[in-house]
């Protein structure tokens, strides 16, 4: 039998998921089954190794970057020995439950707000018990989907909408709830378009870190102007390391938009040192975002600040578009379909449209989907601002080196590589992916990623 399933409209061959997960060190064998129905339906991974400590850690980061993301498992059980039938074959039905939240963890719900928030994940996760406030969506298995149904159930449950950016940065129980406290007590009743610009202010934390011996990260907008997209490459970070993402002004639309690239740099190393305190500054940009993230290194090294890592996803310098001074029509919505990891170019061009994208998002029960109509006219004249920017500007030369990713699946009969930023950077550590340029930010391209920039981050901050 071939063990084929569907999670979510995706077709799932369990063996592919099975072989990848034997090729994890320590693991001697394995068996994946899925386990609930409809949005419950999760795929639990049974293992045997040799090492006590064999668990979810090594084999979710091993899976994350070789399989999508709807391919890794929601939960991992280790066993000793897989029980099998008379036959010798693995018995399915003998395997047992995964081992949910922690019932006892229940009982220290503080508040009502707490129990909301932790019945939803309950309900949402297929959970077998309330959760405790301490444990977290993604650590029990919550994905993007998921997150969108989150969202809803807790706004026609409390009427608070916070909007995914907070739940990316606060996805335990108790903090989650807080948030959705202090929201409450922000809106006073406000509608929920009030709440959701919570999420496209200049400064946004994607994830928290109780350590601050560490740095934070600074992931900085793709052309669109929102920075949800780093949520993935957020919580790659073990130990957790706080990562803030710079989202474009112009996204509200009694907001300015800047004159130049210069201009806008200087505005985004200026909210960074207003809340950076101490230590390197590390960047990252994905597409636009990473063309951005350099021009904010120069002014960085021009004020003598530090400069850490700087990565640039499948980013490149103004001077490949110069010849694109004005966008051509429908790119704004392409920029936007990015952003939610659609390739633009499996859509027909008379859906690059306000309704066909939004009908695009909606469909694919994307984050995105839940924008309002102010935020989409924001991110349409942001990416017509982007365009000219970047088109206009002129790199000087950076005295700091470059990691660079490249979209190796992408750019087919186009000459866009890492040694376009040569002549201005001091060194380029070039790495290839293979991923499409939609696919730099996915769950899976993120944890291949993340291992090159830990490492970098790790020898950086050894100095």
């Amino acid at each position: 039998m071939d063990h084929q399933v569907k999670v979510r409209g995706q077709r799932i061959e369990l063996g592919e998921v099975e072989s990848a997960l034997r090729a994890v060190e320590g693991v001697r064998d394995a068996v994946v089954v899925l386990r609930g129905s409809g949005d419950a339906a999760q795929l639990v991974a049974y293992l045997v190794g040799e090492s006590a400590q064999l668990g979810e850690v090594d084999a979710r980061a091993h899976l994350a970057r070789l399989l999508p993301e709807a391919m890794v498992p929601g939960a991992f059980v280790r066993l000793d020995v897989l029980p099998t039938t008379t036959s010798g074959k693995v018995d399915r039905r003998a395997l047992p439950d995964p081992p949910r939240a922690r019932p006892q963890d229940a009982a220290a719900l503080a508040t009502r707000t707490e129990r909301e928030v932790a019945d939803v994940f309950r309900s949402v996760l297929g959970l077998d018990a309330v959760p405790g406030p301490t444990d977290d969506f993604f650590a029990l298995g919550g994905q993007s989907l998921s997150a969108i149904t989150v969202l809803a159930e807790l706004r026609s449950r409390l009427g608070i909408d916070v909007g995914p950016g907070t739940l990316f940065a606060r996805p335990t129980v108790a903090r989650l709830a807080n948030a959705l406290d202090d929201a409450a007590n922000a809106q006073g009743g406000a509608n929920a378009a009030e709440a959701s610009a919570h999420d496209l202010r200049p400064l946004l934390v994607l994830r928290e870190s109780s350590d601050d011996s560490r740095p934070p990260v600074y992931c900085v907008h793709p052309a669109g102007g929102i920075s949800w997209c780093y949520g993935a490459l957020a919580r790659t970070f073990d130990p957790p390391r706080r990562v803030v993402t710079l989202q474009a002004r112009g996204l509200r639309l009694d907001h300015e938009l800047p004159e130049t690239l210069d201009a806008m740099a200087e505005d985004y190393v200026d909210q960074i040192m207003a809340v950076h305190e101490g230590g390197p500054v590390h960047l990252i940009g994905w597409s636009t975002g990473g063309t951005i993230a350099h021009v904010m290194a120069t002014h960085l090294l021009d004020r003598g600040e530090e400069l850490g890592l700087l990565a640039l996803l499948d980013a490149y310098p103004s001077d490949r578009f110069r010849q694109k001074s004005e966008p051509r029509p429908g790119a704004a919505y392409e920029a936007l379909l990015l952003i939610a990891g659609v390739d633009p170019k499996d859509v027909p061009p008379e859906q690059l449209t306000r309704e066909g994208v939004r009908s695009i998002l909606a469909s694919s029960d994307h984050l995105l989907g839940t924008l309002s109509e102010d935020a989409l006219d924001g991110i349409v004249r942001v990416v017509g601002s982007s365009n000219r920017l970047v088109s206009g500007h002129d790199h000087r030369r950076l005295e700091a080196d470059v990691v660079h990713f490249r979209a190796g699946l992408d750019h087919v009969g186009k000459d866009l590589d890492a040694e376009m930023w040569r002549p201005y950077s001091r060194e380029v550590e070039a790495h290839v992916t293979p991923a499409l340029h939609s696919e730099m930010t996915s769950a899976r391209v993120s944890a291949r990623i993340a291992t090159v920039i830990h490492q970098n981050l790790s020898r950086l901050e050894s100095r």
